[in-house]
């Protein structure tokens, strides 16, 4: 068990903190992996920790990264370190870096935004950095399989409830965010289903509810996870987004 020194135990962001509509990214910064005020991470930060806790390929892990820096980065002073030496900390209020807030992923407006409706957790129209309780609910008492030894949604049944969710829009989503949302439902399986199933392409692999709750919900890794054994990269995230694609088409539950 961890203790309570430990870097990155999991505390809930406060009131003050920036946090984005990815999951992911805020349960990076309630561990510790990226500063847990969720202000001025730095493109190598976000790589590296990216890499380090989900075992996303570099090449994936600079690809996620780099979209998002190129969407909602900004030239910043990062506040320097009290203890660091006087030189490093002129330097650092001298020269700008390009870094990234993580509520800055929640903008709807401009050329090129990542935020989208039809989320799985996150309300519609509006910036959110944070789970919708009435969509988490609805996500977990959606339709999911059930047996003895298993209780979890499988990349189909994911698949079902965001094709859901997309059909209650108003007006339907871009290429770009369709993209965005599959690829979303793509990586929630690889990243916390059953690892030794999901990465031998066994698509009747589940995550277990209890992992949807804590990481969607509580954007916490979950108690008990760890992350895949085999890297996941940019062409079996391809491959992934592509099967919701086609259930939310209609053309197949593979």
């Amino acid at each position: 068990m961890k203790g309570l020194n430990d870097p990155h135990a999991y505390a809930p962001a406060t009131v003050r903190d920036s946090r984005s509509p990815c999951p992911a990214l805020n349960a990076l910064a309630n561990h510790g992996y990226l500063p847990r005020s969720g202000t001025h991470i730095t493109l190598p930060t976000l790589i590296r920790s990216i890499t380090k806790v989900y075992n996303f390929t570099y090449v994936l892990s600079i690809l996620l990264a780099l979209v998002g820096f190129l969407a909602c980065g900004r030239l910043s002073r990062i506040p320097a370190d009290p203890s660091a030496p006087l030189y490093r900390r002129i330097i650092s209020q001298l020269i700008p870096r390009w870094t990234l807030d993580l509520s800055a992923l929640s903008k709807r407006t401009g050329f090129l935004h990542i935020a989208h409706d039809g989320s799985l957790v996150h309300p519609d129209g509006k910036p959110s950095s944070s789970p919708d309780p009435a969509l988490l609910a609805a996500l977990l008492a959606s339709p999911h399989t059930k047996s003895r030894d298993r209780d979890g949604f499988t990349l189909a049944d994911l698949a079902r409830v965001q094709a859901w969710r997309r059909k209650s829009l108003a007006k339907p989503l871009d290429t770009i965010h369709e993209e965005i949302a599959c690829g979303e439902c793509g990586l929630l399986w690889m990243a916390m289903g059953e690892h030794e199933d999901s990465q031998r392409g066994d698509l009747s692999a589940v995550v277990p509810v209890q992992k949807v709750r804590q990481w969607l919900g509580e954007e916490r890794l979950p108690v008990g996870w760890a992350r895949p054994v085999k890297p996941i990269g940019i062409i079996e995230a391809r491959a992934r987004s592509l099967q919701v694609k086609k259930v939310e088409a209609g053309e197949g539950v593979f």
